[in-house]
């Protein structure tokens, strides 16, 4: 993308403004160029290279209705120095803590957002899964221990799923500590595999203090472990880009932490961009959000938004899978399929363990659920 205000590379932003009656939207929009990068007021920049390099320009400036504007501004990335960090910094970092905000959109292309290393298709090839939804659940309840954990994979395994990840609030706990946890969970869908020829893939939850990264990174990479969940917002956002560079696992992000963004209709990020676009962009080969109809808050306008973000044309960035979820039940996956298309995983953690305690029927009604065709 060429720079439209200068040499070099350039990123664009797109914010929604929500003023207050009164406010110059014009003076507005040039305060946040000026507060994401110099934090000085026009009059104290002595240097027509600082202000011309790297404060940002405004593109354009659009009433959508009364008060309310779509801003587009336009940064070089040398002010974003190629980091994830400080290119987040620079998008929302200090107007994060003002009012009627909202960042809804982003164009660039950089090393650091390098989009999923598998994506769509190589996640289909790893689980031999063509022309239908993928299906996951998740183990669970918290307190269970390693040996139970293992017994629900193996059972779930063996009824096809192609996806059993950790529940994301499994860590590194007493009751089911993360080695022991992992080695005996692996080896059970591994048994499952040779029993059925299958190719379910279970994901770990990766959550690792910073102490432990590389430890439980190389018990993963020893265990033949394909893919691992990550939450990006509790593991820090570089997490998701750091494991995307090693290109060695399927990465399966999840939406905790991140609701705070959400809660306001004038302020915070616009779900589709964070949970959809920008998590893949960050190398995400799927994003888990949570679906309409279920226990959470999204619209179905979001959702769309959400699958749109993961699946749009962008360059050369792969496509991911979206990962409805959220209280889902095999009820619902008609009309999923109908709202989403098949280039999804379907994500049902509770609603499979309630539709039958034989968790191996469970799992047999789950798959069978999204091969016969609408």
């Amino acid at each position: 993308m060429s720079n439209p205000h200068g040499n070099g590379d350039a990123f664009i932003v797109t914010y929604h403004l929500h003023l207050e009656p009164g406010i110059d939207v014009d003076q507005f929009a040039r305060n946040i160029c000026l507060e994401q990068t110099v934090e000085l007021s026009d009059d104290l920049i002595v240097e027509d290279s600082i202000r011309d390099r790297v404060v940002g320009k405004i593109l354009s400036i659009q009433s959508r209705s009364r008060h309310i504007y779509e801003l587009k501004i336009a940064y070089q990335w040398q002010v974003a120095g190629h980091e994830l960090p400080q290119l987040l910094n620079v998008l929302f970092g200090n107007i994060s803590l003002k009012h009627g905000i909202k960042w809804v959109d982003f164009e660039g292309q950089s090393p650091v957002l390098p989009g999923p290393k598998f994506g769509l298709e190589g996640l289909r090839k790893a689980v031999q899964a063509w022309n239908r939804p993928l299906v996951c659940t998740a183990l669970k309840p918290m307190g269970s221990s390693p040996n139970v954990l293992a017994e629900m994979a193996y059972h779930l395994a063996l009824g096809g799923l192609d996806i059993i990840k950790d529940d994301h609030g499994l860590a590194n706990q007493p009751f089911a500590p993360f080695e022991e946890r992992v080695r005996q969970v692996q080896a059970a869908v591994l048994k499952a595999n040779r029993e059925t020829g299958g190719n379910t893939l279970y994901f770990p939850n990766f959550v690792p203090q910073l102490d432990d990264f590389s430890e439980q990174l190389a018990l993963c990479r020893q265990l033949g472990i394909r893919g691992l969940l990550v939450s990006p917002f509790l593991v820090g956002l570089d997490m998701i880009r750091a494991l995307r560079a090693k290109g060695e696992f399927i990465l399966m992000a999840h939406p905790a932490l991140s609701g705070g963004y959400f809660g306001h209709p004038h302020h915070g990020i616009e779900p589709g961009l964070l949970l959809g676009k920008w998590f893949r962009l960050m190398g995400a080969d799927a994003s888990i959000y949570p679906n309409v109809g279920g226990r959470f808050i999204f619209d179905l306008d979001t959702c769309q938004a959400i699958n749109r973000g993961c699946r749009e044309s962008l360059s050369h960035i792969l496509p991911a899978f979206p990962v409805p979820a959220g209280g889902m039940s095999l009820q619902q996956i008609p009309q999923m399929r109908r709202l989403y298309g098949d280039d999804m995983i379907i994500l049902i953690g509770s609603g499979l363990f309630r539709e039958d305690p034989n968790l191996l029927q469970a799992a047999r009604k789950f798959r069978l659920a999204v091969e016969n065709p609408l």
